[in-house]
C-alpha cells in the first residue's frame, strides 16, 4: 500500500464527512465502531507506542483472534512510522518466535484468549520489551487497555507514514521477511515509486497463505464500511 493509498483509505480521511459511520462492524454481534472513535483509539495507541520507547522505523506484532480492537494497533504503527507484522494464530509459539526475533518487533499486542500460547512465547522472543495483552493481562505482559485506554486522543506531533513488514509462507524453510523501505514522509503524502510494488518485483515476492489468511480473517471479522 503507497503512501498515497494510505491517505486515500485512513479513517480520518471520513470524520469531516460521516464521524458516526461504522468502520468496524462485527459479524457475529453487531457491535459497531465509528470512524470518530476509531481514529480516537489508534492515536491513543501510537502515543502509549511513543511512550514505551518505540520511533521510527522500529516494529510491532499483533497476534489477535476476530478482536473488536484489532484496527486500533494497526493505525498507531501507519500513524508512527513503525514496521506492522501481523502473526497468523495458527502458528506455534516457536515459529511465532522465529517471527518475532527476524522482524525485530519491540512491541507484541495480543489477546487473553492467547494466553497459554503467549506465556510460551515470551522466553522464547528476549528482544519484544512489552507485551501488551487485551481483554486481561498475564505474568510477563501488560494491560493494552490500562496503557492506552488513558492516553490523550489527539495525534502524534510530526506523524510519518509507517509500513507493513510481511512474511511468506516458509514452505522451503523458515517464514521469510519482505521489509520495504520507509518513505520518512509525512502521513498521507504519494510515496516514491520504488516502494511496495518494485520491492516486491525485486524479491518475487508472493503472499504468504498465513498471512492471506489473517487478512481474509480481518476482512470476515469487521466490514470495514466506506
Amino acid at each position: 500500500m503507497s503512501g498515497g493509498d494510505a491517505g486515500r483509505m485512513h479513517p480520518r480521511e471520513h470524520i469531516a464527512k460521516c464521524p458516526e459511520k461504522p468502520a468496524v462492524v462485527m459479524a457475529g454481534s453487531g457491535r459497531t465502531l465509528p470512524y470518530r472513535d476509531l481514529v480516537s483509539r489508534s492515536n491513543r495507541a501510537a502515543r502509549c507506542m511513543r511512550d514505551l520507547g518505540l520511533k521510527v522505523g522500529d516494529g510491532v506484532a499483533i497476534l489477535l483472534e476476530n478482536h473488536f480492537r484489532f484496527f486500533e494497533p494497526v493505525w498507531a504503527t501507519q500513524n508512527s512510522g513503525l514496521y506492522l507484522t501481523t502473526l497468523s494464530t495458527h502458528l506455534t509459539p516457536t515459529e511465532l518466535a522465529h517471527i518475532l526475533n527476524d522482524s525485530g518487533a519491540s512491541i507484541l499486542v495480543t489477546s487473553h484468549a492467547f494466553a497459554g500460547k503467549v506465556a510460551a512465547l515470551i522466553p522464547l522472543a528476549p528482544g519484544v520489551r512489552h507485551v501488551l495483552m487485551m481483554d486481561g493481562a498475564i505474568d510477563g505482559t501488560q494491560s493494552y487497555e490500562a496503557l492506552t485506554d488513558g492516553q490523550d486522543d489527539g495525534p502524534l506531533p510530526g506523524e510519518v507514514q509507517g509500513n507493513f513488514m510481511l512474511y511468506s509462507s516458509g514452505t522451503t524453510g523458515f517464514p521469510k521477511g519482505i521489509k520495504p523501505q520507509l518513505t520518512g514522509l509525512p502521513l498521507g503524502s504519494a510515496a516514491p515509486a520504488s516502494s511496495w510494488s518494485n520491492s516486491m518485483r525485486r524479491r518475487c515476492w508472493q503472499p504468504s497463505s498465513a498471512i492471506a489468511s489473517l487478512m481474509c480473517n480481518a476482512c470476515r471479522r469487521c466490514s470495514c464500511v466506506c
